[in-house]
C-alpha cells in the first residue's frame, strides 16, 4: 500500500508473486535440466570410455603380445568352460600340439626379429586355417597348441596335416623370402577322464 499526499489517496498494488516468479522459476528448471542432461552424457561418455579400457585389458591379459594368439591363461578359462560342456554333453576333443622345426637355426642365423616374424606368419596361418569353433593357442617360443572340438582323433590327424602343408608352401619371412619352415604336430584326443594338461603332455610326446 502507497500513499499519495497530492491526491490524499491511499494505492493499494496487489503483487502475483507466483507471476513474478514464474520466469524466475523456468529459467531455474530449464538450467537444472541442462545441467542433468550434461551429467547424464558424460557419465555415459565415461562408461564408454571405461568399457572400451575394460575390453583391451581383457584382450591384454589374454592374448599373446606378438602374434595375438590366445595365451595360456586364456587356454586354462577356456578348457575349464569345454570341460565343463564335455562334462554335461561328451564329445570329441583332439588337440595338436605344433612345433616349428629347427626355428633356433632361423634365430641365430638371421635373428630374432626375423624369428619373430616368421612367428607371427605362422600364427596368422594356423588361425586362418581354423574353424570359429576351434582356438589355437601360443603355447611357448615356437610351439602352438590347437584345441579341435567336437573332432576325432582321425580327423584330427587329418586336419594337422592340412596345416602342415600349409606352412611348407608359405614363405613366412618376408624380408627373407628364400627361408621356408615345416611343423611337427604330435595329435591326441582327450579321452575323458585325464587332464586336459595330461593330453597336451600326450600330444608332446607324439611329436
Amino acid at each position: 500500500m502507497n500513499y499519495l499526499p497530492e491526491l490524499k489517496w491511499y494505492l493499494f498494488v496487489e503483487q502475483n508473486e507466483d507471476l513474478a516468479l514464474s520466469g524466475v522459476r523456468n529459467t531455474l528448471y530449464a538450467n537444472l535440466a541442462i545441467s542433468l542432461l550434461a551429467t547424464l552424457i558424460v557419465i555415459f561418455l565415461t562408461y564408454l570410455t571405461l568399457n572400451r579400457y575394460h575390453s583391451k585389458i581383457e584382450a591384454m591379459a589374454s592374448t599373446d603380445k606378438l602374434t595375438g594368439l590366445l595365451n595360456r591363461h586364456a587356454f586354462s578359462i577356456l578348457i575349464d568352460k569345454l570341460m565343463a560342456n564335455y562334462r554335461r554333453k561328451p564329445q570329441a576333443i583332439t588337440m595338436l600340439l605344433a612345433d616349428i622345426d629347427h626355428f633356433k637355426a632361423v634365430n641365430d642365423r638371421y635373428g630374432h626379429r626375423v624369428g619373430d616374424e616368421a612367428l607371427v606368419s605362422i600364427a596368422a596361418s594356423l588361425k586362418n586355417a581354423l574353424r570359429n569353433a576351434d582356438f589355437a593357442v601360443r603355447w611357448g617360443g615356437e610351439e602352438f597348441l590347437i584345441v579341435l572340438q567336437n573332432c576325432h582323433l582321425e580327423e584330427g590327424k587329418r586336419v594337422a596335416e592340412k596345416l602342415r602343408q600349409a606352412i611348407e608352401a608359405i614363405a613366412p619371412c618376408p624380408s627373407e623370402g628364400s627361408i621356408k619352415l615345416t611343423l611337427s604336430i604330435g595329435v591326441c584326443q582327450f579321452d575323458g577322464h585325464e587332464s586336459p594338461e595330461q593330453t597336451v603332455n600326450r600330444a608332446d610326446r607324439a611329436l
